[in-house]
């Protein structure tokens, strides 16, 4: 996947990130709100036969400025995450991001981002610019009023991250809670960054230790 930007772009409502690109095997997008209820994303019970693994993105962005104003909306944000998993917003309940009980080969790609934009972001969970190439199931969320587990569980597949490159030139500023300037992951075997949770976070394989580092 490949995307170049080359003009300002400002968002102004809640869930609303300017750029946004997934590369996903095994299932999973993203998620803005739920209403209640549990939340599970990823591979489950996939064969040793199947592929679950994620492609590569490069990303170039020149333009101005890119801005955004609400909540849960990143500025500049890319995903290749391989066995499942994605972006999710607030959830009420509890959350598991990752692969289980997967056999396949569910390896994350190589992403390569460039920005020279000026970027600002005011709200709760809004990064400015966010890379992760995960293998084994993951991604990013923001509140999770139950239980978070992030990881592949009972799987045996290759969940190797791919490489990951950033070059950025622009200025970056973040006001709100939970929004880091930058956020870079290249995580084996599952895993990704959560903001609020609620209850104790469950990791899988001591991923969950290995994310935390790189809060």
């Amino acid at each position: 996947m490949t995307l170049r930007n080359e003009g300002s772009l400002i968002t102004l409502a809640r869930y609303s990130p300017v750029i946004f690109a997934q590369s996903i095997g095994g299932g999973g997008g993203r998620i803005a709100e739920t209403s209640g209820g549990d939340v599970t994303i990823g591979s489950i019970d996939a064969a040793s036969t199947a592929d679950l693994s994620a492609g590569d993105i490069t990303i170039t962005s020149t333009g101005l400025r890119l801005s955004t104003k609400g909540e849960y909306s990143q500025a500049l944000s890319a995903q290749s995450i391989g066995g499942g998993g994605g972006w999710v917003g607030p959830i009420e309940g509890d959350l598991i991001l990752g692969a289980q009980n997967s056999s396949a080969p569910m390896n994350g790609g190589s992403i390569a981002l460039n920005n020279r934009s000026v970027i600002t972001t005011s709200g709760t969970t809004a990064p400015a610019i966010s890379i992760q190439s995960i293998g084994g199931g993951g991604g990013y969320t923001g509140q999770v009023d139950g239980s978070a587990q992030f990881g592949s569980s009972n799987s045996s597949g290759s969940q190797k991250a791919g490489n990951v490159s950033l070059i950025n030139t622009g200025s970056i500023e973040t006001t709100g809670d939970f929004s880091p300037l930058i956020n870079v992951q290249s995580i084996g075997g599952g895993g990704g960054r959560a903001g609020d949770i609620g209850r104790d976070p469950q990791p899988r394989l001591n991923q969950f230790e290995e994310c935390l580092c790189r809060w």
